[in-house]
Parts: structure tokens; sequence; C-alpha cells
């Protein structure tokens, strides 16, 4: 299975595909119906009840955020090689965090966090850039409409555009424009639409959301890959060109910004923790496996992971 996900087998796609697959109709027969994660009631109230919506909305943004994370993982210089193992990793916990959590606000950041990811990882030597910088404002300023604590990833990419430009005042300021355009467009629809209990709940919600910590068993195994993918991440800079360090600099200041946020706003949780850098984890965890030979231990440690994931689903299934 390693050496399939490893590769650019057609095999690979469909394997991709079925774990997407499996994992909504998973979800249609054993997750709970009741959502209460969005900081807007009308937005629960609305997938309350109706697992056909609830279905509709993780199958739409689960499989546009392995779409955009597999072009992510395999263009700009991520990796040598393309293959589809960060895709599968994704798809696989993705479908394991919505049955414990459904309809979860943390789907759509990811979703507009690898939008806005994919923009910033266009920057690298073009002289015109300043729409890039708009697009991954504008996509973060979404996620911060859903989810107000997400302003700690507005911040990333400012540090990223630091860290990869030479100040150059017009990308600052088109960006600025991109955080602020979404805000503008939602208060001018809630004035036409003179519902101001819209802008009520927002402030009251400032400091973020309740995820309730169910998932503390992934701990152990996801911490050690975690750790192992960071050390094949570092170890691959001294063999990476200009454009691969700038690329893989920017997904680990996203990826530190994700635990920022949890860390700011929820209580020290590894499912808050997981579930909210999922889509900046799976671009590491495919790191411990890289090179034409896998250790064993590595091999180990995907097994127990995969025997976890599936301990996982029949609990919920069967007791």
């Amino acid at each position: 299975m390693l050496s399939i996900l490893r590769s650019n087998q057609p095999f690979a796609i469909i394997l991709v595909g079925l774990t997407w697959i499996l994992g909504i109709v998973w979800n249609g027969f054993f997750m709970s119906p009741e959502v209460s994660s969005w900081i807007f009631p009308e937005i629960n109230n609305y997938f309350n009840g109706n697992p056909l919506r609830i279905l509709v909305f993780q199958s739409i943004v689960q499989g546009l955020s392995i779409i955009f994370l597999h072009r992510a993982y395999n263009s700009n210089e991520y990796i040598n090689g393309g293959n589809y193992f960060a895709a599968w990793i994704y798809a696989l916990f993705a479908a394991l965090f919505s049955c414990i959590f459904p309809a979860h606000p943390f789907l759509l950041l990811h979703l507009l966090l690898l939008l806005a990811m994919r923009q910033v990882f266009e920057v690298y030597r073009q002289n015109e850039v300043q729409h890039h910088y708009f697009n991954a404002a504008f996509f973060l300023g979404c996620a911060m409409l859903f989810i107000p604590s997400s302003f700690v990833l507005a911040i990333a990419l400012l540090v990223s555009l630091a860290y990869t430009r030479s100040g150059i005042w017009r990308e600052w300021a088109w960006s600025i424009v991109g955080f602020i355009l979404p805000f503008l467009i939602a208060i001018t629809l809630v004035w036409l639409g003179e519902d101001l209990q819209w802008i009520k709940h927002w402030q009251i919600s400032i400091v973020g959301i309740d995820l309730q910590e169910k998932m503390n068993w992934l701990a152990v195994p996801m911490g050690i890959w975690f750790v192992l993918g960071l050390r094949g991440l570092a170890k691959s800079y001294g063999s990476s060109s200009n454009k691969a360090r700038n690329t893989k600099s920017t997904s680990v200041i996203f990826l530190l910004a994700c635990f920022a946020f949890v860390l700011i706003n929820y209580e020290v949780s590894w499912a808050a923790l997981v579930f909210a850098a999922l889509a900046n984890m799976a671009l590491l965890f495919p790191y411990p496996f890289e090179g034409e030979k896998i250790k064993p231990a590595h091999r180990l440690l995907f097994t127990a992971l995969l025997f976890s994931c599936l301990y996982f689903f029949i609990r919920m299934a069967f007791f």
C-alpha cells in the first residue's frame, strides 16, 4: 500500500477516491446529525437534524481540499517526484474527524487555507504578485468571518510576505485590502438584510469556538509521525532548490500559525491541534517514507496508525 501511495500509479488515484467515498458513506451511517460548532446559530440550525446537508457539505469541502492539497504537495518543488500520500492521509483523517465533529468549520478552514497557501507558493521570483497576495488574504479573511480567532493565519501571511519578499508596499497594501474586503461584503449584506444579530454573534464569539476532547488516543502516533515528518523536511533543505526552500518555509510558517491558533483559543487538546492543522500536517507526513527503502520502524508506525484508525471506526459503529 505504501509503495502505491508513493507513486503516480492510476491505482493511487483510485485509492484516494475510495477513501474519500468510504469516509462519506461511513459518516452517513454513524455520525451524529447534531451540529453546534458554528458561531452563527442560523448555520447550526441549517445543518441540525439533516444528515443529507451535512454529508453534501463535507463531501464537497473535503473533496476540494484533497485536490488542492495534492496540487500543493506535488507542485512548487515541495517534494522530488509526485505521489498521492499526502492526499490519502488527509482523506483518511478528514473522514475520521468528521465522524465526531460533523460539518465542523475547521473543514472549511482547511479549504480556505490551502487556497491561500497555493497563492503564496506561486509568488517565487515573480515581479507582479499583488494579485496573489490579495487572493490569499481574501481567502483568509473569509476564514475569519466564520472562525474569528483564525486571525493568526492572517498574521502568518504577513510573516510569509516579509520572509519571501523585499518589502514592496503595494503587496502589503493589497494584502490588507484582501483581509478587509470579506468583512465589507458581509457587513453590506447584513445591513441590507437588516439583521444585526449576525454581527453580535461574531463579536461575542471573537475568541473562538469550543472543540470537544474525544481523540486524545491519537496523541502518541500522530506526535511521533509529526516529529519524524518535521525532521525529514528539515533534512530535505540541504538538497532543495531555492524555490523548494521557499515553499517549505511558507508551509512551516502556516503550520506554526495553526498551532498558535489552537493554543491561544482552546484548551490544550490533541484533537484540536491535529484537526486544525490537519491540512498542513498532511504535507509533512510523507517525509518519513521518502527514499528508495523505507525503514521497518516507519512501516511499523504506519501500520500502527492504520490499526488505530480502524479501531476508531469499529468503536464508532458497534460501541
